[in-house]
């Protein structure tokens, strides 16, 4: 018999079905999990047993919820669970007056408390409370030990209640179209919707969207299934399909569960959903409708681009624009063969979101907030650093390190949070002078709550404001600790001594003067130990999670995708990248280039996408915005070709050249800080930086020669393997934290 004693025991507050909704249904896949590291105790909420009934007060309700609060105090001392699982509700105040009853009671009781967001809202659901209630929601929800959102597109919930750990975990869900292969459409195509029949989550958009098809004369059927939320939308409904004569068109089916549900599925060709719902945050019958390879026509609300790539995977349209929804329903009616969606749309699905993948998750994070726990007697390190967003190298570093697991200390985050957005970084503005007091003293708190001796700083690069900081950030705080570890992410520091006005640079060496070890990211930076005078140097490269795991580079096409992904700014070379590609227009050269990232400046977008349009080159570079998640590790499969001309001041080590190396692509960088020590001739070519014909001469090279590029995509990922994984880097940290604690 399995031993569960072993097991890190988790309190599970949450609905199950009934009523059948997404976040019911969600908390039951994570009940029938099977966990190598957890054991889950359930204490089920049961307020609502009919759909219409979620959300609403009543009065037994009030004693459910007395009984709620008495069951879970009796289990966590029952079961010894010292880790709460709670999902907290979305913007409707009567569930958020419900959780913070159950929270500031229940909480003090647990170690670690883990908010699960299943419903999105709660930053509006705040605002909309009385005043004088607001103190009471801080006291319930604040400073969670983890805050799990499914997908990055939702508001940023996490840095509102201060969590002290931000995970994006997607949802996942049983495989329930094993065995099923679809091979036809119908006739008369079938186009489905499934969910709570209610206005928000589209179905009136829905119903217009079928009288504008209906007027166009188009051949469709509309089934609608699931439960009317209320009466009076049942009769608005049903009204408006009489008098627009759509009774031949559009069934209501009522509630399905179980093989009806999946017959739906199977027997239509067309899934919609429409969905503005105030608590939609991931709707799961996407996820079905992937699983059965259905083309998807969704909104753009919240995180359904994240589950529906356009045009991959069908269409995302205006969230409550009947016109937009029509627009993309006749598309997919009149599209002769929807066969290529079932196949990519079914991979989706099983790359993605399976029970066994969302498992897996849960039973990661779940460790690892145990792990935390067992964590407490170890020696603690103050880490003083930004995590995103805004999303760059630096950022994205300190989070990965946050996230590993260490013999040798236990990490205590401060979060930096002076810039937001990526055209925020290095610049100055009042609201930073409160930020950068408020930072200090919670150095200094978590210095004095933690008994920390040793703190982490990763200084600032070439910008003198960023440096003015720092002074003023380390001459307040450094006299409280006995060891300072300096992690040089950015590089540009000396440079940026030298920009200093005479007055600061005494300042500036007593703020940075002698620490007890510095960790650069490459022998290519420049001797920031030697200049710092610190009294030891460790040279140790980044690492990422591997995220191209099981994807193989099997074969180039005629036509080469380009892809540089970063901050969208002049000195990260994307004007050189555009001169390349005006000379390879030129040659007549096949390719397209794809610019992933925020632009810095907004004047900087105007100049490039001028630049663009001028020299005809719209329909070969397109810019992206940010992107991140799977749609970025898509972009990477999707794309041949790596370019990455940086010259940017304060550039060191960069991680998407890691990312590229992971993907198994060919690199064009620039003999810049530490890009040659990641790149050589074994796996790309390096030119001179600010240079497009050299620039245009290496992407000739590689785009004319499909044996060279198959050659440097096997050399990639194996140097990857081998120097950047994270697990290398977490061994390499955790000597450094050895070191620094042995002092």
């Amino acid at each position: 018999m399995e031993n569960v004693s072993t097991k890190t025991k988790i309190l599970v507050v949450g609905q199950t079905p009934p009523p059948y909704h997404g976040q019911a249904i969600m908390i039951e896949t994570m009940l029938k999990g099977h966990y190598e590291n957890l054991e889950l105790i359930h204490v089920r909420m049961d307020f609502s047993e009919n759909i219409d009934e979620v959300g609403s007060f009543q009065i037994k309700k009030i004693f459910k919820l007395f009984t709620l609060i008495f069951d879970i105090l009796k289990t966590r001392f029952s079961s010894k669970a010292k880790i709460l699982y709670y999902p907290p509700a979305g913007d409707a105040t009567v569930p958020i007056l419900r959780d913070i009853a159950i929270l500031c009671t229940i909480r003090p009781f647990f170690k670690k408390t883990v908010f699960h967001f299943h419903a999105a809202g709660l930053l509006d659901g705040y605002n909309k409370i009385p005043r004088i209630l607001r103190p009471l929601f801080h006291l319930a929800y604040k400073k969670p030990d983890n805050c799990l959102n499914i997908s990055e597109k939702l508001p940023p919930i996490s840095h509102f209640l201060k969590s002290k750990q931000h995970t994006v975990l997607p949802h996942g869900i049983d495989d329930p179209a094993i065995g099923f292969k679809r091979s036809s459409s119908n006739d008369i195509r079938q186009i489905l919707f499934v969910g709570a029949v209610r206005e928000s989550k589209g179905v009136m958009v829905l119903l217009k969207a079928a009288r504008i098809l209906l007027d166009k004369n188009l051949a469709f059927k509309l089934n609608i299934v699931g439960e009317f939320a209320t009466r009076d939308f049942e009769k608005e409904a049903r009204s408006f399909v009489s008098k627009n004569h759509l009774g031949d068109k559009v069934i209501f089916h009522g509630l399905c569960k179980g093989e009806e549900k999946w017959e739906q599925y199977r027997v239509n060709d067309i899934f919609c959903f429409p969905t503005f719902y105030e608590n939609e945050s991931f709707g799961i019958v996407l996820v079905e409708a992937l699983a059965f390879g259905l083309p998807v026509v969704s909104s753009d609300w919240r995180a359904s681009t994240d589950i529906i790539s356009e045009p991959e995977n069908g269409y995302n349209s205006k969230s409550k624009d009947s016109a937009d929804l029509a627009v993309k329903l006749e598309a997919l009616l009149q599209e002769p063969d929807l066969s290529p969606y079932w196949e990519t749309n079914r991979k989706r699905f099983t790359d993605r979101y399976t029970t066994d993948k969302f498992v897996k998750r849960i039973d990661s994070e779940m460790t690892g907030n145990d792990r935390n726990l067992r964590k407490s007697n170890m020696k603690k390190l103050i880490v003083v650093g930004q995590t995103p967003p805004p999303y760059h190298g630096q950022a994205i570093m300190i989070e990965t390190m946050l996230k590993g697991d260490y013999a040798n200390a236990d990490l205590v985050h401060v979060r930096m949070d002076f810039s937001e957005k990526i055209n925020e970084v290095g610049t100055f503005s009042v609201a930073k002078i409160f930020k950068l007091g408020s930072l200090i003293v919670r150095i200094i708190h978590a210095r004095i709550k933690h008994k920390a001796t040793s703190l982490y700083y990763p200084p600032a690069g070439g910008t003198v404001i960023p440096i003015c900081r720092d002074i003023i950030i380390l001459l307040c705080t450094r006299i409280f600790f006995k060891q300072v570890l300096f992690h040089f992410h950015a590089s540009g520091l000396i440079d940026g001594y030298n920009k200093l006005p005479s007055l600061l640079k005494p300042l500036f060496k007593l703020a940075y003067h002698s620490p007890d070890l510095a960790v650069t990211l490459s022998q290519s930076q420049p001797q920031l130990a030697e200049f710092l005078d610190s009294k030891e140097k460790m040279i140790i490269p980044n690492g990422i999670f591997d995220n191209a795991s099981g994807f193989e580079r099997l074969s180039f096409p005629a036509e080469k995708r380009i892809l540089f992904m970063g901050a969208v700014i002049e000195s990260k070379g994307v004007t050189n990248i555009l001169e390349a590609a005006v000379i390879l227009k030129e040659k007549g050269l096949r390719f397209s280039v794809d610019i992933a990232g925020e632009f810095a400046e907004e004047t900087y977008e105007v100049f490039s996408k001028k630049f663009v349009a001028d020299n005809n080159l719209e329909g070969i570079v397109s810019f992206l915005g940010l992107i991140r998640g799977d749609d970025k590790w898509e972009r990477f499969k999707n794309c041949h070709i790596f370019c990455f001309p940086t010259f940017y001041e304060n550039e060191a080590f960069p991680v998407v050249l890691l990312e590229a190396l992971s993907f198994s692509m060919p690199i064009v960088v620039t003999d810049w800080r530490g890009c040659p020590d990641i790149v050589t001739e074994e796996n790309g070519f390096i030119v001179k930086t600010q240079n497009p014909s050299l620039i245009a001469d290496a992407l000739i090279k590689l785009m004319s020669n499909n044996e060279k590029l198959s050659q440097f995509a096997q050399n990639n990922r194996q140097r990857f393997l081998e120097f950047y994984t994270t697990e290398r880097y977490y061994e390499n940290i955790d000597n450094a934290l050895h070191y620094i604690h042995s002092k």
